[in-house]
């Protein structure tokens, strides 16, 4: 659990689409528009617009399947907790919260051209 630090501004991640999922054993790597990247190892929450709530961890890949309604979808907000979690809001409402889950290890990293940001 590394946390985010307060200076780390995430606002670069707005308006980008979410172009494809890349599903492993234990990794979800997020590809989005313009080279930004989420690679993670920890777990999720993913809310829907009716707000019904799953939880997604990526040692169990048969349940990232879920979060295929955000292809498409692009950034609108960003939140940061100070337990490290990131709270990215789609358009139409979906919510992903990238969860710093890790204690000994980074929970995800976001990378956008040279600018990289582990968690």
């Amino acid at each position: 659990m590394y946390g985010i630090d307060k200076a780390v501004n995430f606002k670069f991640m707005i308006g980008k689409e979410l172009l494809q999922l890349c599903i492993g054993l234990y990794q979800l790597i997020l590809n989005f528009t313009d080279q930004l990247i989420i690679s993670a190892e920890c777990v999720f929450r993913l809310e829907y617009p009716d707000g019904s709530v799953i939880e997604i961890s990526c040692d169990s890949p048969e349940h990232t399947g879920h979060l295929a309604c955000l292809l498409g979808r692009t950034i609108e907000t960003i939140q940061t907790e100070v337990n490290g979690e990131l709270n990215l809001v789609f358009s139409d409402g979906f919510q992903l919260s990238i969860i710093d889950s890790n204690e000994d290890e980074e929970s995800f990293t976001v990378t956008m051209g040279d600018h990289e940001i582990v968690v």
